[in-house]
């Protein structure tokens, strides 16, 4: 059997969201003869090859990536709570400060203030969810999360 032949055949084993990711892999491979490149600050990360992928094309394009600010407050929270090591607010603070990681922090303002009227407090009942999903909405960009209640809130989503 040939290549092309093997590689359909496993790829119909797949479930449909590996065959998209496997499907935006070979894009990438056509689009920039190459496999792409680790993004600089993702090392590491569990996130979703779709994810991953409209990340990639983001950067790719030279468009940053939002980060709301309520997400800095929270992981300063998680570290001092000892969910998590001070040593990842230290690399997403250090990421955030490289302009090369294509990462900007987005204000909370009163625009984003305004928009957490348009996410469901009965679907997204956390606070700092709706801020983050109410970024999303006031900058008119789909949310990188896996947070099925944000997905459920009617906002474009990625994962």
């Amino acid at each position: 059997m040939r290549i092309p032949e093997l590689v359909l055949e496993k790829l119909r084993e797949l479930p449909p969201d590996k065959q998209r990711a496997v499907l935006e892999f070979v894009e990438s491979l056509r689009e920039n003869g190459a496999p792409a490149k680790p993004l600089k600050g993702f090392e590491g990360l569990r996130i979703s090859q779709t994810a991953l992928q409209a990340i990639r094309r983001s950067v790719n394009a030279g468009k940053p990536l939002l980060v709301s600010a309520i997400s800095l407050v929270e992981t300063i929270y998680l570290v001092e709570r000892g969910r998590i090591p001070l040593e990842a607010f230290r690399k997403l603070d250090a990421t955030l400060r490289d302009p090369a990681s294509g990462l900007v922090v987005a204000p909370v303002d009163e625009d984003v203030a305004q928009a957490v009227f348009k996410i469901p407090r009965e679907t997204v009942p956390d606070m700092p969810d709706r801020i983050i999903a109410a970024t999303a909405l006031r900058h008119n960009l789909p949310l990188l999360t896996r947070d099925s209640r944000i997905q459920a809130a009617g906002i474009k989503t990625i994962w």
